[in-house]
């Protein structure tokens, strides 16, 4: 049986800012309508679960194409609300090394974000693999993706692929 991984598979600006401010990725939108998919059909593939923060999950749950496009894969939501419900979602209330623990996949995870969820992802160690897409925007401020500045995690570079639209992916692993 194969060792699950966690894969961290996100888009950031080029000054490190997964969002703006007030949750807007609206800088993304040309790149979306490009019709590249940069890397993201393989990295379904690669998954059988999806873990987003209860912040990501209500800022895009409402848009219609928004479950269409994890279809038949579980998706897990990191809350502090234990009263939270919604047919499509389970909601976790555990620490992400315990829901590790006890999670049984065949696949690997995609860890969406946002920042909050990461940090608490990678204070326990637990992202195996990331896939990070560098939009060529500078936006100035917003959600940085990653919050730990005293954080000290070395990665080896796997891969990169860039696009037409000037984005790069950056494949890492833990060293």
């Amino acid at each position: 049986m194969q060792v699950m991984k966690v894969k961290l598979f996100i888009a950031t600006t080029l000054d490190g800012f997964i969002a703006r401010e007030n949750g807007s990725v609206d800088f993304l939108d040309t790149f979306n309508e490009s019709g590249e998919d940069y890397g993201f059909n393989a990295l379904l593939q690669s998954v059988s679960a999806i873990i987003m923060g209860n912040t990501t999950f209500e800022e895009y749950h409402s848009y219609p194409q928004f479950f269409e496009g994890y279809k038949g894969k579980d998706l897990y939501i990191f809350s502090r609300d234990a009263t939270k419900k919604h047919p499509k979602v389970t909601f976790i209330h555990d620490n992400p090394k315990k829901f590790l623990s006890n999670l049984q996949t065949d696949k690997d995870i995609w860890l969406v974000g946002g920042s909050k969820l990461i940090e608490s992802f990678q204070n326990e160690n637990l992202i195996d693999e990331y896939i990070i897409t560098i939009i060529p925007v500078i936006i100035g401020s917003g959600i940085p993706l990653f919050r730990e500045p005293d954080l000290d995690i070395h990665l080896k570079l796997g891969k990169t692929e860039s696009f037409e639209s000037g984005a790069v992916n950056l494949y890492y692993t833990k060293k």
